[in-house]
């Protein structure tokens, strides 16, 4: 109960510095310093965006190149595979191997 007394005496002091009709001197210069520091802020999250932008792309770019790069080499395999195939069908005809040979 005292603490919620000091809480409430503090909220009226507080509400009665409002209250006052006295004019309290702002530092001019108040708000040039808050536009600043605003602006530094803003131009630093516009940097880091832009930072992560670039290193999506990046991303992005390195991903499709290694995609391009395993599509070249499967296909280079199947190649690869199907001229085995047409060997082997050519050594099976030339010398008269069945499938009950082949073990």
């Amino acid at each position: 109960m005292i603490k919620k007394n000091k809480i409430t005496e503090e909220v009226e002091k507080t509400l009665a510095s409002f209250d006052d009709d006295i004019v309290q001197q702002i530092n001019p210069f108040l708000i040039t310093r808050i536009r600043a520091a605003r602006s530094q802020r803003m131009s630093k999250a516009k940097k880091g965006l832009s930072m992560v932008f670039g290193l999506n792309q990046m991303l992005i770019i390195f991903i499709l190149l290694i995609n391009m790069v395993t599509v070249f080499y499967y296909v280079d395999r199947s190649a690869q595979y199907s001229q085995r195939e047409e060997l082997v069908s050519e050594l099976e005809a030339e010398y008269h191997i069945d499938q009950s040979q082949y073990n």
